[in-house]
């Protein structure tokens, strides 16, 4: 169970037996503190982790259509050297 602790409740984020959870709630703000802990239960008995503070980034922007590339060939139809594509 989630009990509510300062500042807010506890919300159950995952459930099973991953060994890694993204979070990708859509009620997740842009440049906002958040807080998790890890709570693990086995036969053994069960663990808590600390809270560990995260802030989340800025958001994309809305309504921009992602970026077309076209790529140039020369006039024989061939490209003159490999290439890369990268993310400035």
């Amino acid at each position: 169970m989630c009990a509510d602790v300062a500042g807010g409740p506890r919300t159950r984020l995952y459930s099973g037996a991953a060994e890694r959870y993204e979070d990708r709630a859509a009620e997740l703000q842009p440049w906002t503190e958040y807080e998790y802990l890890v709570e693990a239960f086995n036969s053994a008995g069960s663990f808590s982790s600390s809270w560990e503070r995260v802030r989340t980034d800025a958001a994309p922007p809305d309504d921009v259509p992602a970026p077309v590339f076209k790529v140039q060939r020369p006039a024989q139809g061939k490209l003159a050297d490999p290439f890369d594509w990268c993310k400035a």
